[in-house]
């Protein structure tokens, strides 16, 4: 499961005064993103990841320890995501980036859903990487129960799976599920692919 789906967030802090450079790497499986952090209507998938991976200036983050500097300083901020190189030991294997959508969270005292549509394209870039979408995992209910059901892309088909049934699906984009989702899976392109 690890090497289809592991990935690092490596994130460089500059510091704005004497430009040392800090870096912190996080390994992980699952980009989450929160949506009730974005107040906006309209929300575009692409933009929100782009939000995250872009460099962001001094105004745009809080201040960060310079060990240089001896303080708190503001700094540049950007933050890549890498994947791990293939193993040349195995055969070649797809890699994948798992996107979860934060649609729960607490909001004053009590757990609500954010059931707002987020357009989502079937094709993402990030870092001069390129994904296409493979996977949706949709839920419907409250935050504390419900139903989930998924759509799968198989040799370029779309079907979606719900407990017994399964219906193929002749255009994923006329879907509304496709801007309703928790969990979006994309494949990322090998160089030779792009």
């Amino acid at each position: 499961y690890t090497k289809y789906f592991s990935f690092m967030f490596n994130k460089q802090l500059q510091c704005n005064k004497c430009h040392k450079i800090k870096t912190k790497i996080d390994p992980s499986l699952t980009y989450h993103i929160t949506i009730g952090d974005f107040t906006q209507t309209g929300l575009i998938l692409q933009t929100m990841i782009d939000s995250d991976t872009t460099l962001k200036d001094p105004d745009q983050t809080e201040k960060s320890n310079c060990e240089r500097c001896d303080k708190d300083m503001p700094h540049h901020e950007i933050v890549t995501l890498e994947y791990p190189p293939c193993n040349p030991l195995l055969p070649p294997y797809n890699q994948y980036l798992l996107i979860h959508l934060k649609r729960s969270n607490f909001e004053n005292e009590r757990k609500i859903k954010y059931t707002r549509p987020i357009m989502v394209n079937q094709k993402l870039d990030i870092n001069n990487q390129h994904f296409d979408l493979c996977g949706i995992g949709v839920h419907v209910g409250t935050p504390d129960g419900g139903h989930w059901y998924a759509y799968k892309k198989i040799n370029e088909q779309w079907v979606c799976c719900n407990d017994t049934v399964t219906t193929i699906i002749d255009n994923i984009d006329e879907v509304a599920d496709l801007h309703l989702g928790t969990i979006y899976c994309y494949q990322k392109k090998s160089d030779s692919k792009k």
